[in-house]
């Protein structure tokens, strides 16, 4: 059902003339913090492995189907390109990669999260109490060394490395050129951007968002949003 909707959402938009596209696969979840800690059931695993799959698959349906059957230029592929997160994420864990990012922790997330991270996919009230507690969840003293923020999602430093490689990978593409990944092109788009200098966010903003002071200030506002979501 993703890969249909997605390959739907594609063909509407090279429909008003969009020519160039990057399909992005889904993340490794079996390397985040809350998947080595078993928290991840073994079918989540299987369907992004099987989604993924489709989604290559629809790039190669796509290339084909605008070769034979697309017959107004203004409407033609210049490129689509295929990009498995999975090879960006291992190229941007080898050691020298790290090392040049002053990263040191890549196992562990910044944000201890993982106590209500039992059953994902289970029990909704765990998100709500990370929600509305989020205030009180320890943060580590330096989240620029952490390669994962949370238990399942990747830091800063890591989204602003993962954003500077896909731009390399669309300059590539729109030069005619073909585009790989690996921890040597990181470590050079990484020297050329001065991307060993951290992002630091300021703790106060990352320990209270929002919505926890709305739940603490107003307890029918969580109520209101717990009976919502029943």
């Amino acid at each position: 059902m993703i890969s249909t909707n997605i390959k739907k959402q594609i063909q509407s938009l090279k429909e008003q003339g969009i020519s160039r596209f990057i399909l992005f696969s889904l993340p490794p979840i079996e390397e985040s913090p809350r998947s080595k800690l078993g928290n991840y059931p073994q079918a989540v695993k299987r369907i992004v492995d099987q989604t993924n799959i489709a989604l290559e698959k629809i790039v190669v349906e796509l290339r084909e189907e605008d070769k034979l059957y697309e017959t107004d230029p203004r409407r033609r592929l210049k490129w689509i390109q295929w990009v498995s997160f999975h090879d960006i994420i291992d190229a941007l864990q080898e050691p020298p990669v790290l090392e040049a990012l002053n990263i040191r922790n890549n196992n562990e997330s910044c944000l201890q999260t993982l106590h209500y991270d039992v059953d994902l996919g289970n029990d909704f009230y765990n998100f709500l109490e990370l929600v509305t507690h989020a205030n009180t969840i320890p943060v580590c003293d330096k989240p620029e060394e952490y390669f994962y923020w949370d238990a399942s999602h990747f830091s800063a430093q890591v989204h602003r490395l993962v954003g500077y490689v896909l731009d390399d990978a669309v300059d590539k593409l729109d030069a005619g050129e073909c585009w790989s990944v690996d921890s040597a092109r990181v470590l050079q788009i990484a020297k050329d951007n001065e991307l060993n200098l951290p992002i630091v966010l300021p703790k106060q903003l990352v320990a209270t968002p929002v919505v926890s002071m709305v739940f603490s200030k107003f307890p029918l506002a969580r109520l209101a949003f717990r009976t919502f979501m029943l």
